[in-house]
Formats: structure tokens, sequence, C-alpha cells
């Protein structure tokens, strides 16, 4: 079934795609392609590069990291031919000599520099898909990447959250100064309900200010809540589920724990299913990771399956392959991890409207983009079906919120993009333009009035004139290092009163180490040696205090206007002079160039190790896959005292060389304002571990760490190595 709905998608992007994308090839226009929320996304993207394009034609596809799953470039690349398609993402690094390459926007924006130095020659066609993903980081390396491409490339922007077609409009006008095309393809809108599921009935939900009047009545009446981690409930939910034909589904429930538990607990009825291993065998020839048939029998019997951000991703990929051949018919997943998933359900089932449950908080509620994702996976079977969304009444469920979000307009969405050194060096190599200039074009600032602005100016000339030999790098970086200094002086006391009460605690060593890191810290800050210490950070300046207090009122106003981001790109592009990564003329140095191949928050820092030779005088290429690794920015978070395990001497003298490498250049950077990170010793340690033959299973349970966690960090780190080994 599955199989004939793709047939009929595929033949109708032939007969209605490939004749507007013909038109625009042949008048060289940049085009957007709107993808309507009832298509299978996996497939338009493919077919513009397979048939709308001119044949012999070299392309590029760009996709954020996170959307270019393992999943999504399997089903992509068996449409090919094989040997014609490189891909280059965290995960694998083949190269870009090939006649189509998949790219993330990272792993691209990282080659860039190399490209343009070695004079290679870009495709003919680049096919940006998610073009319309909203956050402020994937929207900047968006931008970078459209500034700095070569303009004779002909450029197509896929756009399936129809809500920022005008923002991505825009940025495609201001950017490239060039006249565009919109391509919609006329589609039958897929129909889908969203209902409350109450006593085994669906109540529908109305598109009215309030839940429908019988919903309203059912809740009132009925004030026992579903409780979704009973298991009596669960195996029935599964079983209504596939008696009224609602599957395929997907459950969405609070954590990955529970999506776990689920699939362990969910069904009591399992049915034998004889193909174990000829699908391990296939996802074998695809994939070349065997899995043991003992992993799936269980699964595969009760054609239940959990997919979220904790598992390794080529588990992941198997999942989802299983449950795109309905192999599998319910699948459970988390809020946060269901925008990655590209196999499209008939149902969906919302168990909750939080993001994460934590306790005495009040966790993020669905937002409008959630849903929109959510709709989308809700698309799988032809528009005569009706795809439902169902919404369980559960403790955390917001009912009327989760209505409004379903079935209530759409709305415009305007997310900042992100300033950082990253986007400041990709910007520096294009040497004919002023990056203050590039920013206020293309990006979406908030309005401020000019009496604001002007006086924002002013007070940042009156605190220069307060201070005239202050040691930090300008007005916004001492109002910035003072809160600095603050929250390290915060830090400070607690680790303290900690050691004054939890001295005798098997954590007291630990708490010394971190008092003496965090004073340290606190020695780098340009303020301690600073004449104006005692009037800036004492406020024993009447006239100096009134013109922070009233920036801070001012603070959330400005904060997202051109007038304060003017000031903030101005500390940074003169950092990036004072540690040499640019000179007087805002052209790349050796050192910008090194700098700008990888995407890092701070990447000087492991400049500085590579232009050192840091890496050349270790033999072993597991220590510096280790050492890389600590550079990584992961959110990998390991409790205290977990790690005695994982002591090896040879990290730790590495790793004392790099923080005196770096600390002249970390303190360079504070003098600016800004806060820059310190490498992990402890990534270092684990990396090593692994790579030293120490099972994976012990290191993940000892860390108490998810093994998805701990792979996906080894992918950075050996990602981050062979870039190094590039800059070599």
């Amino acid at each position: 079934m599955i199989l004939e709905e793709i047939k009929d998608t595929i033949e109708f992007i032939k007969s209605d795609l490939c004749k507007q994308v013909e038109e625009v090839v042949n008048q060289s226009i940049h085009s957007i392609v709107r993808i309507p929320l009832e298509m299978n996304h996996l497939l338009l993207p493919l077919h513009i590069i397979q048939h709308a394009l001119p044949s012999n034609s070299r392309c590029w596809y760009v996709s954020p990291e996170d959307r270019l799953s393992q999943f999504k470039t399997s089903v992509m690349l068996n449409h090919f031919k094989e040997g014609i398609v490189d891909v280059n993402t965290y995960w694998q690094i083949d190269g870009y000599q090939k006649t189509v390459v998949f790219w993330s926007t990272e792993s691209l924006v990282d080659h860039l520099i190399e490209i343009e130095s070695n004079d290679m020659q870009y495709p003919d066609f680049i096919v940006f898909d998610e073009m319309d993903i909203v956050t402020p980081e994937i929207n900047s390396r968006m931008v970078e990447l459209l500034l700095r491409i070569n303009t004779r490339v002909h450029l197509f922007f896929c756009v399936s959250y129809e809500r920022n077609i005008n923002q991505v409009t825009h940025w495609i006008e201001q950017i490239l100064k060039q006249p565009y095309q919109m391509i919609l393809l006329n589609t039958t809108p897929n129909k889908f309900l969203p209902v409350l599921l109450g006593s085994w009935d669906l109540i529908p939900f109305i598109d009215k200010k309030r839940v429908a009047l019988k919903a309203k009545r059912y809740l009132k009446e009925n004030p026992d809540i579903i409780k979704v981690n009973d298991h009596k409930f669960r195996y029935e939910l599964v079983d209504y589920l596939r008696k009224k034909n609602f599957t395929p589904c997907i459950v969405i429930l609070n954590s990955s724990e529970d999506c776990d538990s689920w699939v362990k607990t969910a069904s009591k009825k399992p049915t034998h299913h004889e193909n174990v291993e000829s699908i391990l065998n296939h996802f074998k020839w695809k994939t070349g990771i065997e899995f043991d048939p003992s992993e799936l029998t269980d699964l595969l019997n009760k054609k239940l399956g959990a997919i979220h951000s904790k598992l390794h991703y080529r588990w992941a990929e198997l999942i989802e392959y299983l449950f795109f051949y309905n192999i599998i018919d319910v699948l459970f997943t988390t809020l946060n991890y269901s925008e990655h998933i590209h196999a499209h359900a008939k149902t969906i089932v919302i168990c909750t409207t939080n993001r994460e449950v934590v306790q005495n908080s009040n966790p993020d509620v669905m937002n409008s983009v959630d849903t929109y994702h959510i709709k989308r996976l809700a698309t799988r079977h032809n528009t005569e079906n009706i795809n439902h969304i169902i919404a369980l009444h559960t403790r955390d469920m917001d009912i009327t919120h989760l209505k409004d979000m379903l079935v209530s307009p759409p709305s415009t969405f305007n997310y900042p993009l992100h300033v950082g050194f990253p986007f400041l060096l990709g910007l520096m190599s294009l040497l004919d333009k002023d990056p203050i200039e590039i920013v206020h074009d293309v990006f979406q600032w908030e309005p401020i009035d000019d009496e604001t602005g002007t006086r924002l100016l002013a007070m940042f000339d009156e605190i220069k004139t307060e201070l005239p030999e202050a040691n930090c790098g300008s007005s916004l970086a001492t109002l910035k290092l003072r809160d600095i200094m603050f929250r390290l002086q915060q830090q400070i006391n607690d680790v303290e009163n900690k050691i004054k009460h939890e001295q005798k605690n098997k954590f007291g060593r630990l708490y010394e180490q971190q008092l003496q890191e965090l004073l340290n810290e606190i020695e780098l800050l340009p303020c301690n040696s600073c004449p104006n210490y005692q009037i800036c950070h004492r406020r024993s300046h009447r006239k100096l205090r009134n013109l922070f207090d009233e920036y801070f009122q001012l603070n959330r106003k400005i904060f997202k206007s051109f007038a304060f981001s003017q000031i903030e790109i101005s500390d940074y592009v003169n950092c990036l002079r004072h540690v040499n990564a640019i000179d007087e003329k805002n052209q790349l140095t050796h050192f910008g160039r090194l700098s700008s191949r990888f995407s890092l928050t701070f990447p000087m820092l492991l400049a500085t190790c590579i232009e050192q030779d840091m890496f050349k005088k270790q033999s072993d290429s597991s220590l510096n896959v280790a050492f890389a690794g600590s550079f990584s920015e992961s959110d990998l978070s390991i409790p205290m005292g977990k790690y005695d395990d994982f002591v090896f001497q040879d990290i730790i003298n590495g790793y004392d060389q790099i923080i005196d490498l770096i600390t002249p250049m970390r303190r360079s950077i504070y003098k600016y304002g800004f806060v820059p990170n310190k490498p992990s010793l402890l990534f270092g340690m684990i990396l090593m571990a692994w790579q030293s033959g120490m099972d994976i299973h012990y290191i993940v349970s000892r860390l108490n760490i998810s093994e998805g966690a701990f792979i996906n960090l080894f992918y950075k780190a050996n990602y981050l190595y062979h870039r190094i080994t590039t800059a070599l």
C-alpha cells in the first residue's frame, strides 16, 4: 500500500513539478518550491535533482544537520545509481567530487574556505531543503551560505513550513539581489481531524475559541484523567488503535524512558514474525551494520518500536525503516524528537503537551511549530482517508491550548538570527562587503524608535568617558564583564559553602578542584588589574551607577534591535582583529582562515592548538581524536564523581598543554565581554576509554548517560579530527 502511494506521488511530481522547473531553469531564475503539507517530503527534493534538472548536471543537496538523518539519507540514496553520490555530515565524510553531494549545512559551511581557497568548481545547481527551519543558528548558516556561494549557481529553496514563506522570500531578495520564482504544487489537501479521546470515543474539536461543547461536557463529567503509565491502559490503547484501523500510528510521550517502557508493556498479544532474518539481512546490506536477531525478535512480534535521541543513530534508522514499511505499526517517540522523523503515519496520538516533565518547574508546552511537524507526519495514506490527531486526557494535557494550536490559522514567525564568531568569519571572506552592512540588510530586526537608539549610542559614549583607562574592549564589554564577574563570584561562594559543609564528603576533593578552576577563571578577566575596578564593580561612582541602571532598564527593549546589534557586532569584529584573525582591512589572516574551518562557538581556541602544532606532537591518532572531542560542544551531562574509571595520564598531560596554549586566547576573548568555553577533559577521557577497548555498555552505565549521546559525541570528535587533518 505504502509503495503504491509513493508511486502515485512520484508520478504527480514528474507531471507537474518537472514542467515548472524546466521553465525556471531555462530562464536562469532562482526558485522557491513550496512543499504542500500533504506531500511526502522525502520525494520532492529528490525528484528535483533526478528528473527536473538537466541530465549530466552537478548538484548539491543541502539540509540542516539534524534533518539529514541516517534514515532520510538511506531512502534518498536508494534512488540513485551506486557511486554517483557523496555524503558529508558529522557521521559520514565522503568528499565532494561526485555528480551529487548531500551536505549538512554545518559541514558545507566548514568546507567553504577550502573550496574557495582551492578554487574548486561549484556545482550547476544547489537544492536547499528545509529552508524554513526557525532556529537562529540554522538560519544564520543558511544566510552565510547564500552570501558566500557563487552567484552563477542556480538555486532551489524547498520550503514546507508555509508560515515562514514570506520571511524566506525576504531573505532571498535581500541576499541574492536577483529575481526568483515561486513554484506552487497544486495538490488535494490532506484531510486530518484533531480529536479528544474519551471513554474510547473520538470527540472532534471544532474551530472556535474553546473546546467543542461535547468535549467540554466530557471533561466536566469525567474528572478522572487517563493514566498513561498504567499498563492496562497502554495495551488497551494499542488494541483500540489497531481495531479501529488507526495504524500506522505515532504516539508522542513525555520522555525516552516512557517510550522504552511502552514498547515492553503496551502489547500482551504478540504476533509471530517470520521474516526477522531477511529484514536484518536487507538492513545490513544497506548500512553495513549487523544486529543480533534476538534484539529484534520481541519487538517485531509485538509490532511496536521506540525512537528517540538517546538511541544509537543506526538503531533509530532501523526502527524508522521498519515503521516506514509497516513491519512496526505503532511507534513511540518524544515531542522534541518527532520533528526528526520522516516516515509518515495515519494517526498521531499525543499523550502530553509538555516538551519535558521537570519536577517543581513549569515545562515548555507545545507550540505551533511542534503542531506543524505533527500535522506533516499525519499524511501517510491517500487523501480520501481521514487522518487523525488524537489528544489523550492526561494530567499535564492542556486541551484548550492544544486545540488552539491544531485548528487556529497559521501565524508568522520572526526569529532573530545568531551573530557569532563562525558567522562573521565566514562573512570576512567576502572582501568587498562590510559585515555590519550585510547583517543590517538580511537580518529581520525589531523596530526601535529614533530617540531610544540615539540615547543608547550616547549612553555608551558616556560610559567610555567615565572609564578612560578601562582594560575591557568597549562600553558593552564593560557591562557584560560586570555581570560575568558577579556570576563567577556567586559560583565561588556556593562552592566554598559546599566545601565547608561537606569537606568530609566523597565530593570534597571534587569541590576543591571546582573552586580552583573558578578562581583561575576569574583571574582571566581584565577587571582584576583595571584601575577602574572599584568604581565599576563596587558601584562607588554615582554617574556610572545611574548609567548602568538606565542600560539594564532599556536592555529588554533594545536587545533584538539593530542599534544594539551594531555595537555588539563591532565588538566581535574588534575581538577578531585583536586576536589576529582579521587584519585592518577586515580580511581574513592565515589564522582567521584556519578558524573558519570549524563551526564552534569559539573556533579560535582550536585553531590556536593547531597553529601551535598540538596535534602534530601526538603520534597516536586515538589521542588526537580524544583531544578533538574535548572541543566538541556536546550537551552531554555527566554527574560529579562518575569518571574515576576513565583516567588516562596521556590525556591529562595533553589537556594541561591545551589549557596552557589557549589561556592567552581566552584572556583576549574575555576582554570583549564574551565567555569562552573550555575544552572538556572528561570528554577526552571517555573517548579514549572507548578507543582503548573499554566496553561501551560499561561506559554509558557507569556514567549514567545514553548510548546515543555518547555515540554522537564520538562522531563529532571524529568529524573535528578530520577537519583538523585537512588543516595540518
